[in-house]
């Protein structure tokens, strides 16, 4: 069943994502945190008690990952840790596949291409690995 997050537990994320992705606070004042299963949604203030499901995940506690949603969601609010590609490095990693890139510090970032979130990726040992769900990802000709 989803649960409201206690508001010092809130906050400790919310400062989380500020840190990381350097997103401000005042964006979420309207929402709600809730946790299932070790993941983290956003949704409307004073949703029903027993609520199953509501929101957006935006974050995993066990991972310690953000989500692609979120990141697609909010992607235009972030301002740190974040790798632009290229047309033609969209084009494979939209497809579900990693890039070599000259960075080693591991990492979550949002993948951009232009002024488009595309998503989450992993940058480890110099790879940026695709974090792109499986059905999210598509085989694309031109963009």
């Amino acid at each position: 069943m989803l649960k409201k997050i206690e508001k010092k537990e809130g906050k400790r994320l919310l400062n989380l994502l500020k840190k990381e992705y350097d997103i401000e606070q005042n964006i979420f004042k309207n929402y709600e945190l809730y946790e299932k299963n070790n993941k983290i949604y956003l949704g409307p203030k004073n949703i029903i008690e027993k609520a199953i499901s509501c929101g957006i995940p935006i974050y995993n506690l066990k991972s310690k990952k953000p989500s692609t949603t979120f990141f697609q969601s909010f992607g235009m609010f972030i301002k740190k840790n974040i790798i632009d590609l290229n047309k033609e490095q969209t084009i494979y990693y939209i497809d579900g596949k990693d890039i070599l890139i000259v960075q080693n510090e591991k990492k979550y970032v949002l993948v951009k291409y232009k002024e488009f979130s595309i998503g989450c990726g992993l940058i480890k040992d110099n790879i940026l690995k695709n974090q792109i769900p499986k059905n999210k990802q598509i085989r694309l000709k031109y963009i």
